[in-house]
C-alpha cells in the first residue's frame, strides 16, 4: 500500500484537532447566573420550580427556599442557563396553585454575568393563601417485627 505523508499528516492534524477542541467542555454554552425570588401577593413562595427554556438548548432549573430565593442551575455543579433568549417561569412539578398565564410566557435576554429575575405575581385565587410547596403523603408506616 501506498502512503501519501502529506495526506497522512494533514489527516493526523485534523483528527488531533477535533479531538482537542473537542475536550474541556464543549457541550457547555456560554451562561448567565439567574437569581430572583419568587413571591404571590407580596409574600415569598416556598418550594415552587423555576424553569428556564432557552430558545434552543436545555433547559436550567431551580427551586425556591423558605425565603423564596433561587437560583437556575444548568447541569449538577454548574450554575446559570444559556445567554439569549429564554422563556422562565415558575412552576408546581408535583402539585399546586395554577401559576398566573402572564408569568408562564415570559422571555427574558440573558446576558453573561449577573442577572437578577425575580417575580412577583398576583392572584385573587383561594388556593395560593399562605402556599408552600404541595406536601407529600407520608409513606405508611409498616412495624418490623
Amino acid at each position: 500500500m501506498i502512503v501519501n505523508h502529506k495526506s497522512a499528516t494533514v489527516f493526523l492534524l485534523a483528527a488531533l484537532t477535533c479531538m482537542l477542541t473537542g475536550c474541556g467542555g464543549a457541550d457547555i454554552p456560554e451562561l448567565g447566573d439567574v437569581k430572583g425570588v419568587v413571591k404571590m401577593n407580596g409574600e415569598p413562595v416556598k418550594g415552587i420550580d423555576v424553569v428556564a427554556y432557552p430558545v434552543d438548548g436545555r433547559p436550567a432549573f431551580g427551586k425556591t427556599d423558605e425565603n423564596g430565593a433561587y437560583s437556575l442551575m444548568f447541569k449538577h455543579g454548574i450554575s446559570g442557563t444559556k445567554v439569549g433568549q429564554n422563556r422562565i417561569s415558575p412552576t408546581w412539578t408535583n402539585g399546586g396553585p395554577t401559576v398566573p398565564k402572564e408569568f408562564t410566557e415570559m422571555m427574558f435576554d440573558i446576558k453573561p454575568g449577573e442577572n437578577t429575575i425575580d417575580f412577583d405575581m398576583k392572584s385573587d385565587l383561594p388556593a395560593w393563601k399562605g402556599v408552600t410547596a404541595p406536601s407529600k403523603k407520608p409513606k405508611k408506616q409498616v412495624p418490623l417485627d
